[in-house]
């Protein structure tokens, strides 16, 4: 018997997943992002840690964390070194300054070359 929803509303789908299956694996070479420059807004905590991690394990040349906190960052950086080959930048940056996101983009293109993805996350 097939698990009930933890829910009280009735699924949109389904099925439910509750881990990475094949189709969105970042290992699965079909979604492979070698040679990409990836910037996650967010990118040293909760979600968009996650979705940082995701693009290390898929491979990207380079994941550039912005936040808030440079604390956060730095041990952020150190858990995304750990996990692949990615070249791993951070810059302390809030999304609402727009002469910090300039600088950061400036810096990143300096040191990794253009930037091709950007995920925007927001708490």
């Amino acid at each position: 018997m097939a698990p009930k929803p933890t829910w009280e509303w009735p699924g949109y789908t389904k099925v439910i997943h509750r881990s990475v299956y094949g189709a969105i694996d970042p290992t699965n070479p079909d979604n492979s992002t070698a040679g990409k420059v990836v910037v996650v807004t967010g990118g040293g905590a909760g979600v968009g840690a996650e979705i940082a991690r995701s693009f290390v394990r898929s491979g990207s040349k380079a994941v550039v964390i912005l936040g808030r906190r440079e604390s956060v960052l730095n041990d952020a950086k150190k858990d995304l070194e750990a996990l692949g080959s990615s070249k791993i930048l951070t810059y302390a940056a809030d999304v609402v300054d727009e002469a910090a996101l300039n600088s950061a983009f400036a810096a990143t293109e300096g040191a990794v070359g253009k930037v091709d993805i950007v995920v925007a996350t927001q708490r």
